[in-house]
């Protein structure tokens, strides 16, 4: 199973992501976060694989979260799910290692195929013994 946080500072949008992640084999809902501060304190506790993130919470904004915890915290694999469409909030997301970056709103169809894409390749470098380019590729 791939352990998912979702962080979003709306209730209500937190739950229908949830509800989403839960819709699909080979995931399940570990904790919904509002804050920053809930998120950090949910990565560490809980170790999760993915942390579906937005970028407009209340204490912190979601990019220095993402830098944050790659700083002495449980690694998290992250997918930006927001509203921000102006061009640095993607490049700084890629850049600090966001796996997607999706647009709200958006259908279930767009998330489970990001997920499972996810799923895909984690199961691709699970498997990774030793890379050459094509593998890589």
């Amino acid at each position: 199973m791939i352990r998912t946080l979702v962080v979003d500072d709306d209730f209500r949008v937190a739950a229908i992501h949830a509800a989403y992640v839960a819709k699909i084999d080979g995931f399940e809902v570990v904790a919904e976060a509002h804050t920053a501060a809930e998120a950090v304190d949910a990565v560490d506790r809980l170790r999760p694989d993915l942390m579906l993130l937005d970028l407009y919470l209340p204490d912190e904004h979601g990019l220095k979260l993402v830098a944050r915890l790659r700083d002495g915290h449980p690694p998290v694999d992250v997918i930006v799910i927001t509203a921000a469409k102006d061009a640095d909030s993607v490049r700084v997301a890629m850049q600090g290692g966001a796996l997607h970056y999706l647009l709200k709103p958006f259908g279930f169809p767009v998330l489970r195929d990001k997920l499972l894409s996810y799923a895909q390749m984690r199961t691709r470098l699970s498997a990774l013994r030793d890379a050459d380019q094509r593998t890589v590729d």
